[in-house]
Parts: C-alpha cells; structure tokens; sequence
C-alpha cells in the first residue's frame, strides 16, 4: 500500500487538491467536510475552479478519492457543495501484490502525517505558491514525521514533485523566507513549526509484556485486539472484519505495530525458555 505521494500517474496539482480535501476530512474514517469547487480553489489560490474540477474527477478516476454526495445551496452565486471519501492507502500497479498490508501506528490506525496550518495559511495569503506547497508536503512525507527533519537532495525533489531545478531552488528560498524550512546540514532540513510533542504516551502497567496483553482461549490478545498470538506454537494472526483471523509474518507485525511486535516477541522468548525447562527436566 503506498500514500498518495508515490503514485506516478498523478500530477503535483492533483497531490495538493487530495491534501487539502484530506485535511478538511476526519483524521480516522476519511469522510470530507462539505466543499465546493469554489471553495477548494479559493483556499489554494487558484483562479479557475474548473481547474480543481478536473483534478477531482481525476482524483475519482484513480481511486484516490470518492463522491459520497452533494450537498445543494439555494444562495444565488453559491455552489453546491460535495462530499468525499478519502482513501488514505491502496495497491499500485508497480507494487507487490502479497504486500497487502496497511502500515499502523500504534493504536492500530492507518499510519498518517499531520501537516501544519502555517501551509495552507500561506497559501491562502499569497506567500506561497501551491507549486511551493508540493515542495513543503512533499518533504514532510519524505521526512522523518517525528523530528520534522528531512534529509533531501535537489534531484530527488525533482523527481518527486516533477518540478525543474529552478522550480525547486526557488521554492526552497521562498520556504526559508517564510519560515517554513530551516538549512542545518549537508542536505538537511528543518520543517516548522516542529512537531508537537505527543498528547499522549503509552502507559506501562509493571513493565513487562504480559501486563499490556490479555490472555484467553490459549491466545494472547493485544489490547487493541487486532492481533493475536498462539500460546504454544508462537504464531500470530490479524483480526479480519468482526469475527475472523489470518495468519500474519511476523516481519507484517513489526511493520504495522512494532509495540505489539515487541510484546509478542518478549512472550514468545519466554515461552521458549519455559518449553526448554519442561524439556531439561523430562530428561532428568
């Protein structure tokens, strides 16, 4: 599953529409506020709402985003409003079919970014251009999410917003000048303002796995309950729908929860220890 950043067929304005409809949708179900084309195009200082019509249907076309309705307004001059849903994650052609998987964080939700405010306020002041607005997002995903830094080079900012190198050089300066983006290495950067520091952290029992695990039915459960492991053969499952699971590699669970993967993996060591003590003593 990739994030919309890596989808080839998409052009730098098509990514912008999509991020500023996902910023004005819920962080969990994908669901948009109520927009029009005018109000879309306003936001991002586009002169021709016809222009974010067309990069929707396209959007709609590619299966990044789905009209879940309209909504009509009966002010003269207004248009009518839509709703959408956005698709946070989906296969690409160019990817591996097995890799089904959809990265999580660590309360098991589709692994997101969040990207600051100041953005779209200076968009909507006229600072920066929408196509400096690519640049920005598009080193905010490449980035480390945590620290807010990214390590980039020039060519690679080409290639990932398909911009030219004075389109790039010139997007950077402009970032700098309003305090966006901060130099402070060989290919390093700083995106501001930095992240924020967590609401809130994971909370420890006595320490140790078994007290963030509930065990039942010869299974240990995460206590999101997504994720299972076997008592006794050290497998784990994923929960699928209400009532189903599925094998699962251990390598998908470090990838989609390293918290659980930690967990299970301090269980399933000490599971083993104790089947070689069982054993030891049968020998005796």
């Amino acid at each position: 599953m990739s994030i919309i950043l890596h989808d080839p067929e998409m052009t730098p304005f098509q990514r912008l529409v999509y991020w500023y409809i996902n910023k004005k949708s819920n962080w969990k179900s994908g669901r948009s506020h109520a927009l029009s084309y005018l109000d879309i195009s306003k936001a991002l200082k586009i002169k021709h709402s016809s222009q974010v019509k067309v990069a929707i249907k396209n959007l709609i076309e590619l299966g990044w985003l789905e009209k879940r309705g309209t909504r009509k307004i009966d002010e003269p001059g207004e248009q009518a409003k839509n709703l959408y849903q956005v698709i946070h994650y989906k296969q690409l052609d160019n990817e591996d079919p097995e890799s089904d998987y959809i990265p999580r964080d660590t309360d098991d939700q589709p692994l997101k970014c969040a990207v600051t405010d100041a953005v779209w306020e200076n968009i909507a002041q006229g600072r920066i251009s929408w196509r400096q607005a690519v640049i920005f997002i598009s080193m905010k995903l490449t980035g480390d999410w945590g620290s807010g830094e990214t390590r980039t080079k020039i060519s690679s900012l080409m290639d990932l917003c398909n911009f030219t190198r004075k389109t790039i050089n010139d997007g950077l300066e402009k970032l700098k000048s309003c305090s966006l983006i901060k130099k402070i290495g060989s290919f390093l950067y700083e995106l501001l303002p930095p992240p924020s520091k967590p609401k809130r952290e994971r909370t420890l029992d006595d320490g140790t796995a078994l007290a963030r695990v509930r065990e039942k039915e010869g299974f240990y459960y995460s206590l999101n309950k997504k994720w299972r492991m076997h008592k006794e053969r050290g497998t784990v499952e994923l929960k699928k729908g209400f009532k189903y699971w599925v094998d699962c590699d251990w390598s998908d669970l470090r990838i989609c929860n390293p918290g659980v993967y930690d967990d299970f993996l301090e269980l399933s060591r000490t599971r083993e220890v104790v089947n070689d003590l069982h054993a030891h003593l049968e020998s005796i």
